[in-house]
């Protein structure tokens, strides 16, 4: 893969550097956890930030080829990326926190229905977040948020039927997912846009169902957040290549989104997007 070089354009917490994204603490965004998946090799993939927050693979993931170095293909039973040994720090977020997470993915056809792509959740109705994938019939992503009992999602549509929005083109792609911190869940039918929580794609907004209005408590909880499926469910793994992953505390914007998604595809040959 041909890399272009690529001069250091910022945005808060997180900026691009060499091809990939690097850790910036200023803007007021906090990055806790900051993963390259450029290790091509072994058990462990280091945490960029510094914060020792170190990804334990399970059940033998494979290293393949990324967009940038290397990532992690965890299609199988109980396959995954743990994140520490126990609850690393600055995981466990409020219902009152900002915070947002950054991936970028390859998807394949097939798979299972609703394994999970990025998670720290308990199943059922138990506090935690994830994004859940369901690559097959409908070919559609959600980001689901649970507390107190009750969640809210945001359910996208078949992302295939649409020419600037196919998740089976053999390119990579930026799923961006939030929560504001607000806990009041909207989302506008004519506009697209979401309140409370959301997700980007490829720096747009695609169309989403939304269930639920607000949680009732925190979404914390003891589970170890995970990368390409689910501690908790060995089903839950995801079809596809995981490359660069950043956990972030700061208010997601469409104008972040946008410079995110565009500053992945410069860094590279668009043969190669």
């Amino acid at each position: 893969m041909r890399l272009f070089a690529v001069a250091l354009l910022l945005i808060p917490s997180l900026a691009f550097a060499g091809g990939q994204l690097s850790f910036h603490s200023f803007g007021g965004d906090q990055v806790v956890g900051l993963y390259h998946l450029n290790e091509n090799g072994g058990n462990d993939t280091v945490d960029a930030t510094g914060n020792g927050n170190t990804g334990i693979q399970q059940n033998g993931c494979v290293w393949v080829s990324g967009q940038m170095g290397s990532g992690i293909y965890c299609s199988g039973s109980g396959k995954r990326v743990d994140i520490s040994t126990g609850i690393p720090l600055g995981f466990n977020f409020s219902r009152t926190d900002a915070f947002y997470i950054v991936m970028r993915f390859k998807v394949y056809a097939g798979g299972v229905s609703g394994p999970v792509v990025i998670g720290k959740a308990n199943l059922g109705t138990n506090p935690g977040w994830r994004v859940l994938q369901q690559v097959g019939a409908l070919n559609d992503f959600a980001w689901k948020v649970t507390g107190g009992g009750s969640s809210c999602q945001w359910l996208t549509g078949n992302l295939t039927l649409t020419s600037d929005m196919n998740i089976l083109d053999g390119r990579w792609h930026t799923m961006i997912v939030w929560w504001d911190g607000t806990n009041a869940c909207t989302y506008d039918t004519v506009t697209r846009k979401s309140g409370g929580g959301g997700l980007y794609f490829d720096g747009k907004l695609p169309v989403v169902t939304l269930s639920g209005t607000s949680i009732g408590g925190d979404p914390t909880n003891n589970v170890a957040p995970s990368i390409g499926g689910s501690s908790q469910a060995s089903t839950d793994f995801t079809n596809g290549t995981i490359d660069e992953v950043a956990f972030v505390r700061g208010v997601m914007t469409m104008e972040k989104a946008k410079r995110i998604h565009a500053l992945f595809n410069a860094s590279v040959n668009t043969d190669d997007q």
